[in-house]
C-alpha cells in the first residue's frame, strides 16, 4: 500500500477515519475541524482500494523563531483502522512525513501525544508541559476580581486583532519560539473554542486590554494559554489550581536551521 499526499479538496475523506480514531471528540469539534483545520492543511494517507486506512495531518503555522520567521507543521490526528493497526502503517506514514519536513528545511516539528513512547522512536522529546486549571465557581471568581478593579469580557471577533496585539507583545518579550498570534489565529481560536462549550476571556483593568486566556466547559470551567502582563499574573491567576498538564513533544529536524536552543519556548494551544 502506497502513502499517498491528499488534495486539499478530497481532505474531508478522512473524516470517517478520524471519527473511528477520535471518538471522545464531539460531533461539534469535528465539524470545526473539517470546516477550518482541514481545510489548509497536508493530509498524508494510505488506502487499502479506496479506502483510507491510517493517516496523519500536518496543519501550518507560522513561528518565530529566534530571529526568524517559518511555516512549520504541528502533527496532528495520526490514525490507523482497526483491523489495519500493527502492519507497520503509521510507522511508514511518519517516517514519510518526517523526511518531508526535512527536505523542505524546516526546522523542526511538534505534537501533543496520547503516550510519550509512541514518539521517542523517532527522536521526540517532550520540550515542555502545558497548564491546565480548573475553578469550581468562575462567577465567583470572576466577582472577587471585579471588586479590584478588574473586569472580564468574552471576546467576540472584532476584538481579535487587539488580542492577538497584546498577546504577541507578551510572547515576544517572554520567549525565544512561539506561534505568532494575529486576528485570523484568534478567530479560528473563537471557533475552536465555541466547539468545546467556550471561548476566549480578555481580562481588562481600568478599562486597559492586559491579557485573555482560553476556557471551556466540556468538563467542568477549564482555563487554558494564561497570557497576562506580568505584573498583574498573581492577582489574577495567582490562586489558580493546576488541574494537569499537556505534554508537548518536539522533534528537530534541520539543527542547522534552528538559531536558537529548545529550551524558551510557547506553542500554539489550537489544533
Amino acid at each position: 500500500m502506497l502513502i499517498e499526499k491528499l488534495k486539499q479538496k478530497d481532505n474531508e475523506k478522512t473524516r470517517p477515519l478520524y471519527e473511528e480514531c477520535f471518538p471522545k471528540d464531539t460531533k461539534r469539534f469535528v465539524d470545526y475541524y473539517y470546516s477550518y483545520k482541514a481545510t489548509d492543511n497536508e493530509i498524508y494517507v494510505i488506502r487499502d482500494g479506496q479506502r483510507i486506512v491510517s493517516m496523519i495531518h500536518l496543519n501550518p503555522y507560522r513561528m518565530q523563531v529566534g530571529s526568524h520567521v517559518e511555516t512549520l507543521h504541528y502533527i496532528v490526528a495520526v490514525g490507523t483502522a482497526k483491523e489495519y493497526r500493527g502492519q507497520g502503517l503509521m510507522d511508514k506514514l511518519m517516517t514519510h512525513v518526517l523526511d518531508v519536513m526535512y527536505d523542505r528545511g524546516e526546522s523542526f516539528t511538534y505534537l501533543m501525544p496520547v503516550s510519550e513512547e509512541l514518539y521517542e522512536k523517532y527522536d521526540f522529546v517532550t520540550v515542555y508541559r502545558q497548564p491546565y486549571f480548573k475553578i469550581e465557581h468562575p462567577v465567583i471568581w470572576h466577582r472577587e476580581l471585579e471588586e479590584a478593579g478588574y473586569t472580564f469580557r468574552k471576546a467576540i471577533e472584532p476584538d481579535c486583532a487587539d488580542i492577538a496585539k497584546k498577546s504577541s507583545s507578551l510572547l515576544a518579550r517572554r520567549y525565544d519560539i512561539y506561534a505568532i498570534r494575529n486576528a485570523y489565529y484568534y478567530e479560528t481560536l473563537l471557533e475552536e473554542q465555541k466547539a468545546q462549550k467556550g471561548g476566549v476571556m480578555m481580562i481588562l483593568h481600568d478599562d486597559k486590554l492586559i491579557g485573555s486566556f482560553l476556557y471551556d466547559r466540556e468538563n467542568g470551567y477549564c482555563i487554558r494559554e494564561p497570557l497576562i502582563e506580568k505584573k498583574y499574573e498573581k492577582a489574577v491567576f495567582g490562586d489558580l489550581v493546576l488541574s494537569e498538564r499537556t505534554n508537548v513533544m518536539v522533534r528537530v529536524l534541520c539543527k542547522e536551521n534552528l538559531s536558537v536552543p529548545m529550551k524558551n519556548l510557547y506553542l500554539n494551544e489550537i489544533v
